[in-house]
């Protein structure tokens, strides 16, 4: 399941009965779980609590005894969380998230949660919806589903979020992630999502999106020592050579006709991305398009896009394609041309 067959499949779940079992969604870490998650949350009206679960002890989900004179008994206070979620005016979405971290015993607060909405015996209001985050198998922390309770297991539904490059760079797109990491792993998708070397460090979607919230702050030069805290020094390395050809267009701006390289056409997308000059971007969509639009130029345009639909909407986009072929169009926006 990639993320946008993720993100329809929660809303179904949030607009549907409580009966319905809850999601339980696995996936790499830095694919976009939590990040969907809590923004379809929002849209379908919910406001989502996050459950850091592996950083919670059993104490956390009992509460406390407190001696009650008049029933010469204790009574347990309630948990934080239920009072956490009973203090919001509205509809809840508890998101328990990394899972896989739970220990052994808050584990079994799951089956408590999933077969009778209470915790402790207090009771959750009706509108909250849960929903379940996690990693899939590692050597290090095991198999989160094949370890999981059967009486847990049995009344979650399993999801698994598949680690496309095409779908996270569409959600990249849409989150105004920063073009030089759009358009550097939509060139180079070797480097989307690699093992670790010899330094322990690799490529994933996390570390492509702090890299990107680095470069948007705007107070750090560009150098290979922070890219690689973030990718490694393979990818850092290409990253340079990719922001050294789009330099190259600040001062000459090609013709789509001779850009040759995937690399080459990225850079430029970027520059007319960060360029943000409307006319010049459709001047190219226009002479690609009139060139004849090969395979490898439908991925770069259907980039360019998107991008522009997610930062400017819809009616900015139909202005870009308004003088292009109808046929030619509908190759370059659909799913089999492009992302």
């Amino acid at each position: 399941m990639n993320t946008v067959e993720f993100r329809q499949t929660l809303e179904g779940y949030l607009q549907a009965p409580i009966t319905l079992p809850p999601l339980f969604v696995l996936g790499d870490t830095g694919i976009g779980k939590t990040m969907i998650s809590i923004e379809t949350a929002k849209k379908q009206g919910f406001k989502p609590v996050i459950l850091q679960i592996g950083t919670k002890t059993i104490e956390y989900f009992t509460g406390i005894p407190a001696i009650n004179e008049e029933k010469k008994r204790a009574i347990w206070t309630m948990p934080d969380l239920v009072g956490i979620v009973r203090d919001e005016a509205g509809p809840v979405m508890l998101l328990v998230d990394d899972a896989h971290l739970a220990m052994e015993e808050t584990v079994k607060v799951l089956w408590e949660m999933l077969s009778s909405r209470t915790l402790h015996n207090y009771a959750f209001p009706d509108t909250t919806k849960f929903m379940f985050a996690a990693n899939p198998y590692t050597e290090e922390f095991g198999a989160t589903v094949s370890n999981m309770p059967k009486p847990v297991r049995s009344r979650v539904c399993v999801l698994e979020m598949t680690n496309q490059v095409d779908s996270w760079l569409e959600f990249s797109y849409q989150q105004q992630v920063h073009p030089f990491v759009t358009g550097f792993v939509s060139a180079h998708k070797q480097f989307f999502n690699t093992e670790p070397d010899a330094d322990g460090m690799y490529c994933c979607p996390r570390g492509w999106w702090n890299l990107s919230a680095y470069l948007k702050s705007e107070r750090f030069p560009l150098s290979e020592d922070l890219i690689a805290g973030f990718t490694g020094k393979a990818a850092a390395t290409e990253f340079l050579v990719f922001h050294k050809t789009y330099m190259q267009y600040v001062n000459q701006v090609p013709a789509w006709k001779d850009l040759k390289a995937s690399t080459e056409k990225a850079a430029f997308i970027t520059y007319l991305l960060i360029n943000d000059d409307i006319d010049e971007i459709k001047q190219v969509i226009t002479e690609a398009t009139q060139l004849g639009v090969s395979e490898d130029d439908t991925v770069f345009l259907t980039v360019l896009i998107k991008v522009i639909r997610a930062a400017k909407g819809e009616q900015t986009t139909f202005s870009l394609v308004q003088d292009v072929p109808a046929e030619v169009v509908g190759k370059i926006v659909s799913t089999e041309g492009g992302y």
